[in-house]
C-alpha cells in the first residue's frame, strides 16, 4: 500500500459509534481489508445497508438499533473471518465479514452491528 492508504489507516473508527445512517453516505464507495500477505489489500464496494432485525426483550432496546452492510468483493472468494476493513473518511476498524452471496468473480460479504 502506498504511503496515503498507510495515512488513512491510522485513524481508528470506533464501530460501537458506528451509525446505519452515517454507513449511508458510503454507499457505492470503495473500502480495502488486509489479507494475511503483507501490504496486500483487496477492494470491497458497499453495496447495501439495511436495518437487522433486533432481537433484544423490549425493555433493553438502549443504543443503536442494529443493522447490517453488504459488500461486493468483485475479484476475490474470501472466506468468513475479521479483516482490518479501510475507508479514506471512517477509518479503520475490525470487522467480522461473511460469504452471502457470488458476486462478479468473488463474493457479497455481510457484517452485522448490533
Amino acid at each position: 500500500m502506498g504511503a496515503e492508504n498507510k495515512a488513512m489507516k491510522e485513524e481508528e473508527l470506533d464501530v460501537a459509534l458506528l451509525e446505519k445512517a452515517t454507513l449511508e453516505k458510503h454507499l457505492n464507495s470503495e473500502f480495502q481489508i488486509e489479507v494475511e500477505e503483507p501490504d496486500q489489500a483487496i477492494v470491497l464496494e458497499l453495496l447495501e445497508v439495511s436495518p437487522f432485525p433486533d432481537h433484544r426483550p423490549e425493555g433493553e432496546r438502549e443504543g443503536r438499533a442494529p443493522f447490517s452492510a453488504v459488500f461486493g468483493c468483485a475479484t476475490h472468494q474470501v472466506p468468513q473471518n475479521s479483516y482490518m476493513l479501510t475507508h479514506p473518511t471512517l477509518g479503520r476498524a475490525v470487522i467480522f465479514l461473511t460469504p452471502i452471496d457470488n458476486y462478479k468473480d468473488g463474493h457479497k460479504l455481510e457484517a452485522v452491528f448490533s
